[in-house]
């Protein structure tokens, strides 16, 4: 990503107005984007600094229900099981499954996260830790 710009202002170039990008975000609010590291898996050298995203652009979409199906160049090609690993690189789209949006009755002081609440503090990485056998996170 060329330096000083984000992530959005990336996207936003795709759309033909700004207001597409916006009705997107608010329809969508929890949605991540990202290229997962593979490097992990023995063998696997795939992760954002190792993928020419000028040949390859393929895209996941994971389903709770149903596993994640696989996109190139914008037609689903194949699916791939909760326990499979793709060996190539991809953008994994999909629901922030350890966020909540707040309601206008929940919405408070908090750590800075806006609209947006964990929800459970095990995800919170800002809490301080307690270890006594029973609790970890120390809300």
């Amino acid at each position: 990503m060329e330096k000083g710009k984000t992530f959005r202002s990336v996207l936003a170039a795709y759309f033909d107005t700004e207001e597409e990008l916006v009705q997107i975000e608010n329809a969508l609010p929890l949605l991540n984007i990202y290229v997962p590291d593979l490097s992990i898996f023995s063998g696997i050298n795939i992760n954002a600094r190792t993928w020419d995203t000028a040949e390859e652009v393929p895209v996941a979409y994971s389903d709770r229900n149903d596993g994640t199906v696989l996109f190139f160049n914008g037609d689903s090609v194949q699916g791939l099981a909760r326990d499979e690993v793709p060996g190539f690189p991809l953008l994994l789209v999909k629901g922030n499954e350890r966020l909540h949006k707040k309601s206008s009755l929940t919405r408070g002081a908090d750590a800075g996260y806006g609209d947006y609440a964990f929800i459970d503090p095990a995800f919170d990485g800002s809490l301080p830790k307690e270890i006594d056998g029973y609790l970890i996170y120390r809300v």
